[in-house]
């Protein structure tokens, strides 16, 4: 099975899991998307990160 037939069936799987309606017309942007933040989830969780990391400062807008 290609990767692109794979993202596509997990595509139908996440999205019948949540109980979320794809209409045809949008599984080319959905799947691009899903891939793109693949690759963003990916590249967060290689991020090295120490034991002990002091929390970031309170952000007040």
């Amino acid at each position: 099975m290609k990767a692109e037939e794979q993202s596509l069936e997990r595509l139908h799987v996440l999205a019948q899991q949540i109980g979320l309606d794809v209409p045809q017309a949008c599984v080319p942007g959905t799947l691009s998307n899903m891939i793109l933040l693949e690759k963003y989830v990916t590249l967060i969780m290689e991020l090295p990160l120490p034991d002990v990391c002091t929390p970031a400062p309170e952000y007040t807008p």
